[in-house]
């Protein structure tokens, strides 16, 4: 065996322009009788090379604890053959990266030798994954024993010749309540905090807030002894900085997250990931299984849903790495490569267009990880429901009896989805790194609890100095332990005072304001949401008013089965705009953009965009309809133009996606003039085919003839 060391900078660099990986999902569990033996590397590493690959995550160990390589710390597979030395010679030869795929805390052999572990909940019960479908996934807990049995063997596999680390199922769980409750854990918090764990889960509990903490640093010094065997080799773990502690998305070396919540496509997730996990300056891949839906299914995906999800990701400086499974015998599924040799050609085409790529938008949409953490505890008053534990994951995976846990995701994937389809260019940042980001004109905070001391102070300077920002529903109204602070710690900037929540579960809005009213009905705008009452300040200007329902439903007073009717406008806004210093601050007492992620409706839609339009304006204005993603992006000198067709996501035209024909784009000449030099001249990727364009007025007009599933236009 060769053993090529590769520096962390060089590693990384290589990682940065890597655009075409994937990941083989290869198990071989011990009750198959032909596991692995039809499995050849050099045919492997020959299908990946004709396909363009540069770079794939190899399974070192599964999630049964079985070893695909020369252990003597572990269960090494049954095949008796070093499967990862293998794939590693083959694809040195052939000039392709190894990444190798390890699973951490799930690993049913360890589990069932070593029972003691395994983690524990407050019962004492072995934490499991998927017991309810009959065979399950145990959680193996990193402050037993078991840590060193995981060091030894990432020892092992860091002499094999790979670039890095994939880490996956690394973490605590969160059902049937998070945190491990091990006598390991136990006797290490009273070791180190002089104190007993937590009888009961809560935020408002300084001592559940210091076990939470301490099951993490039990993570993130986990991963520096990971970083210590080799500190040349790059690392990463899944789910790395997509609304992960700060501390573990700090210490990888490029970000990741699965492109579906369940199940893939799933294309506004996957845009919001992208641009969240874009926001941290560092390299990122966005990981879809090769399948229909799910990983471990055995479909095969369509080459036009590969297409779209690939698009979306690169137009936010991403690269996508595409699951593959292979059969428990070895054997090749070759639909797999001949997806991925036509999908790759079409990725090294426009690789050109895509290195270095820089967003430019004007606004972004604030998710503060303070209001995340509350949030998913659901500690913060008044909802004292208990949590489901899925709600850990994503928006999407959650029901509309779990809607209120998830509130603001919810709220956040709203104004997301708004600005998506009104064509809008922003970006989905956090608050973990020091400071609010230069550049943005506008700071959307959708219905987030918790804004900490140091950021209220920045945004108010930040709005005194002639910025814009929106805020909805409960934002600002609870401290970092989900105490209630009476009133808004924002409230001096939204130029309204809390008063109490609405009576009714329900209400409309009666827009005042022509601007924000545009293209909607006269007719009150039903929100299915919990509004707020709050008090104008003197120079507070009100543009809707909140409307209650002509009653609360029950037995004796209802009209159909669903609501009352909408009576008279209350005296309380629903929506204000409040001068402060040189800048705007528009307030919105619902959380509208929760409303509009679960309903869709296309009024909140139209009112969530005038409504960024009234205080942000515009860079960008498309005719393309509301399916239509569109990216801006900035490379070297030239702006690169990213168009989706997300309608080709649905499963009965992927094979053959509905063509949209003569969009138009304008972008601001002013905006323009400030950042760019002139543009000379406009043409479509990778076929340099020129565009017609025009300068018209404020507007640079560009008219793209057609879009199946992604046009790149260049602007020079």
């Amino acid at each position: 065996m060769v053993i090529t060391l590769l520096g962390s900078v060089l590693s990384l660099r290589l990682f940065d322009r890597s655009f075409r990986k994937v990941q083989p999902l290869f198990a071989i569990p011990e009750w198959l009788t032909n596991g692995g033996e039809k499995f050849d590397a050099h045919e492997y590493i020959s299908q990946i090379k004709k396909t363009g690959v540069d770079c794939i995550e190899f399974w070192a160990k599964d999630h049964h604890g079985i070893a695909y390589y020369d252990t003597k710390v572990g269960k090494r597979s049954r095949i008796g053959r070093d499967l990862l030395n293998e794939v590693c010679d083959e694809a040195r030869a052939n000039s392709i990266s190894v990444i190798a795929y390890y699973s951490v805390c799930w690993d049913n052999y360890v589990a069932e030798k070593n029972p003691e572990w395994a983690m524990r909940d407050k019962e004492q019960q072995p934490i499991r994954k998927y017991p309810s479908k009959g065979a399950y996934w145990t959680w193996v807990c990193l402050n037993s024993p078991y840590r060193e049995y995981v060091l030894k063997q990432l020892r092992e596999i860091s002499v094999y010749d790979i670039v890095g680390f994939w880490l996956d199922i690394l973490g605590i769980p969160s059902s049937p309540q998070k945190g491990c409750f091990c006598q390991y854990c136990i006797r290490k918090f009273a070791d180190e905090y002089h104190a007993e764990a937590p009888s009961e889960a809560g935020w408002q509990n300084p001592t559940y807030r210091k076990y939470e903490r301490f099951q993490l640093r039990s993570l993130f010094s986990f991963l520096r002894e990971v970083r210590s065997i080799k500190p040349e080799l790059m690392l990463t773990y899944n789910g790395s900085g997509f609304l992960c502690a700060p501390e573990l998305a700090m210490e990888s070396d490029w970000l990741n997250a699965e492109t579906g919540s369940r199940d893939a496509p799933a294309l506004v997730d996957q845009s919001f990931k992208a641009r969240y996990l874009r926001s941290w300056g560092k390299p990122y891949e966005m990981a879809t299984p090769g399948g229909v839906a799910r990983w471990t299914e055995w479909t095969i995906k369509p080459l036009n849903m590969l297409r779209l999800e690939t698009a979306i990701t690169i137009a936010h400086g991403g690269g996508l790495t595409v699951g593959e499974t292979i059969l428990p015998d070895g054997s090749l599924i070759y639909d797999f490569y001949r997806n991925f040799e036509r999908l790759y050609a079409w990725v090294g085409k426009i690789e050109r267009w895509l290195v270095g790529a820089t967003s430019v938008p004007n606004i972004a949409i604030l998710y503060t990880m303070p209001t995340h953490t509350l949030a998913m505890q659901n500690l913060t008053a008044p909802y004292h429901e208990n949590l489901p534990a899925k709600l850990g994951r994503l928006a999407e995976d959650a029901t509309k009896n779990e809607a209120r846990s998830a509130e603001p995701l919810f709220e956040a994937y709203g104004f997301h989805r708004a600005l998506l389809e009104g064509h809008f260019q922003y970006d989905v940042i956090h608050d973990s790194k020091q400071g609010l980001p230069e550049g943005y004109s506008t700071v959307i905070l959708p219905n987030q609890w918790c804004i900490m001391p140091d950021l209220v102070e920045e945004l108010k300077r930040f709005v005194a100095n002639g910025g814009a920002l929106i805020a909805t529903g409960r934002t600002s109204i609870y401290n970092e332990h989900g105490e209630f602070l009476e009133d808004f710690a924002l409230g001096d900037i939204f130029g309204v005072r809390y008063l109490e929540p609405s009576t009714y579960p329900v209400s409309f809005m009666k827009i005042q304001d022509d601007r924000i009213s545009r293209s909607c009905p006269d007719f009150p705008i039903l929100l299915k949401s919990e509004a707020l009452k709050v008090r104008l300040s003197e120079r507070t200007v009100m543009l809707a008013r909140l409307v209650y329902p002509a009653s609360e439903r029950s037995q004796t007073r209802f009209v159909f089965h669903d609501h009352s009717h909408p009576a008279e406008p209350s005296e309380f806004p629903m929506i204000t705009l409040n001068r402060y210093g040189k800048g705007w601050c528009m307030y919105i007492a619902a959380p509208i953009g929760k409303d509009f992620h679960e309903r869709k409706d296309p009024w909140l839609r139209q009112i969530l965009i005038n409504a960024v339009e009234r205080v942000a304006g515009r860079l960008l204005y498309s005719d393309a309809p509301v399916g239509v993603e569109v990216t801006l992006n900035r490379v070297g000198k030239n702006l690169v133009l990213h168009l989706m067709n997300h309608y080709a996501e649905r499963i009965e035209t992927a094979n053959k996606p509905v063509t949209l024909r003569d969009i138009s784009i304008r972008i601001s000449q002013a905006w323009l003039s400030k950042k760019f030099s002139e543009v000379s001249k406009v043409y479509t990727a990778p076929d340099m085919e020129p565009l017609e364009w025009k300068a018209e007025d404020e507007w640079l007009i560009i008219k793209v003839p057609e879009l199946e599933i992604h046009t790149l236009v260049v602007l020079e």
